[in-house]
C-alpha cells in the first residue's frame, strides 16, 4: 500500500511525469546465509475483514506481497513503475540512481544489508549542484 500511496502522490504532484522503482523480496526464497528473507508474518496473511480473507486466501489464493499482486495494485501506473524481485544488493545496480530525486528505503533490516544499500545509494545518487 505504501507504493500505491507514493505513486498516487507523485502522480498528482507531477501530472503523471514520474518514475517509480521498487525493489522487494516479494516472497523470494533465502538463497544463502547473507540473504534477507521475507518475514514469516507475510507468508500467512490473515485479515480482520472476513470478506478479504475469503477473497484473497480462498478465491484468488494470492499473497498480497507477491510480485503479481503488487503489480496488479500498481497497474494504474504501469508506464511509470518498474519493479525488481530480489535482494537490493543484487538489484540496486539495475536502477538508474543518477536520476533519482527521492529514496524511501524500507528494505532489509540486517546491519550488512542497510550498510550495503546506503553505500550503493550514496555513491550512485545524483549530486545536488
Amino acid at each position: 500500500m505504501t507504493a500505491r500511496n507514493v505513486c498516487e502522490l507523485l502522480n498528482q504532484s507531477t501530472s503523471g511525469h514520474f518514475k517509480y522503482y521498487g525493489i522487494d523480496l516479494f516472497g523470494s526464497e533465502k538463497m544463502g546465509d547473507q540473504d534477507e528473507i521475507e518475514p514469516s508474518f507475510l507468508q500467512h496473511q490473515t485479515f480482520s475483514n472476513p470478506l478479504k480473507n475469503i477473497y484473497y486466501n480462498i478465491l484468488k489464493r494470492e499473497n498480497l506481497n507477491s510480485l503479481t499482486s503488487v503489480t496488479n495494485l500498481l497497474k494504474k501506473f504501469k508506464q511509470q513503475v518498474r519493479l525488481f524481485k530480489g535482494d537490493s544488493k543484487n538489484n540496486l545496480n539495475k536502477v538508474p540512481l543518477q536520476e533519482i530525486d527521492y529514496v524511501f528505503l524500507d528494505g532489509g533490516h540486517s546491519y550488512n544489508t542497510v550498510i550495503s544499500d546506503l553505500t550503493i545509494l550514496l555513491q550512485g545518487l545524483k549530486k545536488i549542484q
